[in-house]
């Protein structure tokens, strides 16, 4: 009978104990979240690395520690957690979903699909599971696929505005522009202020021919992006279309600001936004928005030529050289293998109306050259320095 007391004792005071650690490790959970909500990503780091110490079998330990890691953009060690939540808890379908979003930031597609797709098995009632399954096939243009997925998501959040902008972009693609618009006004009444859904938007109405309403998307998006290369592109052909050529200058002024202090080749490489189109001798002129070859180097416009078979036969630039130091202007003209340069030393920017006037006059030989280079099919160029009074 003592023995049985005993070992009854004994089998309380386990339980008891038991029951405390589980009990300490609960308390500690919702403070790790709560600062993660905070962004005291240090502080939340602290935390659960100790919760992991001291609770190293608890799935909801390691989950947290791989959403520490994740929101500090550590995704290795994100992952790594992730994966040990999912070896302590096989059915863990937050665990799945988070670590298909490392995944797929890591560009490991078929991870993050995978995962993606667990969650979606074990939780079928979270709209972000199904959201994100639908981007994974949206990544991999499998559109078909994507679009029930996203339409799940909104059936089951119809708040989310990522969700119906996501529908809008892949109906849009299909040729139903009209039931996109609905979409994405629907993403705007639940978030006024989405910028991608902005940017579709005023692609729609330029794509319309209303420049009007196009610009009051792109100044809109570009709210939530004030960075983006690609929209202060639109808003400045948007002002070029409405014929407000000082309104577009302050973005272009910060365009090619941002496209110089890219660190991405790729960025800086040509791009060009097409402004105007008029007909000249010879062909008709496109008149071309363009962007920096280089850190040194980049065109403020180019007049292509083309001729009745859309071909390029001559093209005009008004150029930006950074090399001499100081940035100088120059107009040059490319015609074969033949390039001329018609005066250096523009200290400001032409008005738009007055270089057109310039590009004229040297289509027609009426502007006078500063030099002209003839380049030989081996590679080697002759340069004429001619006097400009």
């Amino acid at each position: 009978m003592t023995r049985l007391l005993l070992a009854l004792c004994l089998c309380l005071q386990t339980m008891t104990v038991l029951a405390q650690g589980v009990a300490e490790q609960a308390d500690a959970f919702p403070v790790i979240e709560q600062l993660l909500k905070e962004k005291k990503f240090d502080d939340a780091l602290a935390a659960v690395s100790t919760a992991v110490l001291e609770h190293p079998a608890s799935a909801q330990a390691h989950f947290l520690l791989g959403k520490t890691h994740f929101y500090r953009e550590q995704d290795a060690p994100a992952k790594a957690a992730f994966t040990k939540a999912i070896e302590r808890r096989p059915a863990f379908a937050e665990a799945y979903f988070f670590r298909g979003l490392v995944s797929s930031f890591g560009q490991d597609f078929a991870q993050g699909g995978a995962d993606f797709k667990r969650a979606t098995e074990f939780d079928a009632s979270k709209a972000k599971y199904w959201f994100e399954l639908g981007r994974h096939h949206q990544r991999l243009e499998q559109d078909d696929a994507a679009l029930p997925l996203f339409e799940k998501a909104v059936s089951l959040d119809p708040t989310m505005a990522s969700g119906w902008f996501a529908l809008g972009t892949i109906v849009s693609a299909k040729g139903d522009h009209e039931r996109a618009l609905a979409m994405w006004e629907k993403a705007l009444a639940i978030t006024p202020k989405h910028a991608n859904t902005h940017y579709n938007l005023g692609q729609h109405h330029q794509l319309r021919g209303d420049a009007k309403a196009a610009l009051g998307h792109f100044l809109a998006a570009l709210e939530g992006r004030p960075n983006d290369i690609e929209i202060h592109k639109k808003v400045i052909q948007a002002h070029y279309r409405l014929g407000d050529h000082a309104k577009a200058q302050p973005y272009r002024l910060k365009m090619f600001a941002l496209i110089a202090q890219s660190p991405d080749s790729a960025v800086r490489a040509t791009k060009e936004v097409c402004i105007d189109q008029f007909d000249a001798p010879g062909g008709r002129f496109f008149v071309y928005e363009a962007v920096a070859k280089d850190k040194d180097f980049f065109y403020w416009y180019t007049f292509k030529l083309t001729n009745q078979k859309g071909e390029i036969v001559k093209t005009i630039n008004l150029e930006m050289n950074r090399q001499l130091g100081e940035p100088i202007m120059m107009l040059g003209q490319n015609e074969g293998n033949v390039h001329t340069n018609y005066g250096f030393g523009y200290k400001d920017l032409p008005a738009y109306a007055s270089l057109k006037e310039l590009v004229l006059k040297a289509h027609a030989g009426a502007f006078p050259a500063a030099a002209t280079t003839r380049h030989g099919k081996d590679g080697a160029s002759t340069t004429i320095e001619l006097r400009v009074e």
